[in-house]
């Protein structure tokens, strides 16, 4: 019996550090696949099954001092994953915390039941505590799959504060569970009280932490349904340009027909300087309609036209190259995407009027990656003053799409967005994976 009480003694720290590193690897979506993966989850996981057993060495109840996992939880995220900072650090305590609730509840539920004292219960050899840390095993692991699963769903994309909140109601819950349970312990029975408060820190914590994710959803909505609505102005402003630019292409036609048989009149009888100067007039006319770039789309060059047309209206020097070989992309996002990137460029140089303004637009295919790069010249201190570059107009509510949109589309094709300044040179990069 001894001898099977020592091996359980030794095996339950160390299958318990298994299902946690599983749990906190696996949320940040750990590649387990590789055989260098495995062989870093076992090492990491025996270090946490090693801490386990030192921890419960010293005390019969960690309490408190479980802020130790934590940390180490969170280094060895740190070095195996690359995952957001307050990820890392939610992860690591939401495994602590789900060890220490599961583990107090079952704790306390048994010292009720059998009327055994906490301290009596840790460190007795009976089938009671055998059943015990069993239970709590299984409810771990039946817990943290569900936490998986249901933050996975759509994504755990929470903002700094929504992550402040539910870590720091995470943390008031872990040292108030902590306290209740090393109270607990130091007194002769469990009372049904003790047990009351720990499963109402619990409830909150749970509650906290639905309705935040609820509350983050929701906006989240909210934004996707904003982004909607302004796809579908941009469609519909796409639609008037080419409308445009076909009545003024029907225009010019019919000018130059025009201008042709004023021109023949004027050579007929020997007036060429006259003929020269009206041709100069009407070239400048129809300069403003050219095409300045062509990129094997007419839905998407509409924009283009129209942006970079404006641009030059405005004063502002335009540059253009570009491949014509869009495909893989959906022409609408493509629209989107151009559109709120020159529409950004374009205000950014009208603040610089006193001196020379530009916009450089680059669009490159290279093998499965569409890199659509955009310079332009802006105040010093765009990126400095604007980190998020939110809208600076007043209507805020009205505005302030365009970098989420670009974002949006990003994300839809894998791809990143990249916003950098250098001095009066403002860049925004956005590299779109495509499939051929």
């Amino acid at each position: 019996m001894k001898i099977f009480w020592s091996i359980f003694e030794m095996l339950s720290p160390v299958f318990e550090a298994f299902i946690a590193m599983r749990f906190v690897l696996k949320f940040q979506n750990y590649n387990f696949t590789l055989t260098q993966a495995k062989l870093k989850y076992i090492y990491a996981s025996l270090g946490y099954g090693i801490l386990i057993i030192g921890l419960t060495y010293f005390v019969p109840y960690e309490g408190v001092l479980g802020v130790a996992y934590v940390i180490y939880l969170f280094i060895v995220s740190s070095l195996l994953v690359e995952s957001k900072i307050f990820t890392k650090i939610f992860v690591s305590v939401i495994e602590v915390l789900t060890a220490l609730a599961v583990s107090a509840i079952v704790s306390g539920m048994l010292s009720v039941a059998f009327h055994k004292p906490l301290n009596e219960l840790f460190a007795e050899v009976s089938w009671v505590r055998f059943f015990g840390v069993v239970v709590v095993q299984f409810l771990k692991v039946l817990i943290y799959d569900i936490i998986i699963k249901a933050t996975h769903k759509d994504g755990l994309r929470l903002r700094k504060k929504e992550w402040a909140l539910i870590l720091t109601v995470f943390g008031i819950s872990f040292i108030t569970i902590a306290l209740v349970q090393t109270a607990a312990v130091k007194i002769s029975t469990h009372s049904t009280l003790l047990l009351a408060a720990e499963l109402g820190s619990i409830i909150i914590a749970a509650v906290c932490f639905y309705m935040t994710i609820l509350l983050n959803k929701s906006q989240r909505e909210s934004e996707r349904l904003r982004l909607t609505a302004q796809q579908e102005e941009f469609r519909f402003q796409y639609a008037q340009n080419v409308k445009k630019q076909y009545e003024e292409i029907s225009r010019v036609r019919h000018d130059m027909k025009q201008t042709h048989s004023v021109v023949m009149s004027l050579l007929m009888e020997s007036k060429s300087d006259e003929a020269i100067e009206y041709m100069k007039k009407a070239a400048k006319q129809i300069s403003d309609f050219d095409v300045v770039i062509d990129i094997g789309n007419d839905f998407v060059n509409a924009i283009l036209n129209a942006k970079l047309s404006e641009a030059k209206r405005n004063g502002i020097t335009v540059l253009c190259s570009a491949d014509k070989n869009a495909s893989g992309i959906d022409e609408v996002d493509l629209c989107n995407l151009l559109g709120n990137l020159l529409d950004n460029a374009i205000e950014a140089c009208e603040k610089c009027r006193d001196r020379q303004r530009f916009i450089e637009i680059k669009i490159r295919l290279c093998g499965n990656k569409y890199l659509l790069e955009v310079e332009n010249t802006a105040p010093e201190n765009t990126l400095e003053n604007n980190k998020l570059l939110s809208t600076t107009k007043d209507d805020s509510s009205r505005h302030g799409y365009g970098v989420k949109s670009i974002k949006s589309i990003s994300e839809k094709y894998d791809g990143m967005v990249d916003f950098s300044q250098s001095e009066d040179r403002f860049r925004s990069i956005v590299i779109l994976s495509i499939e051929k």
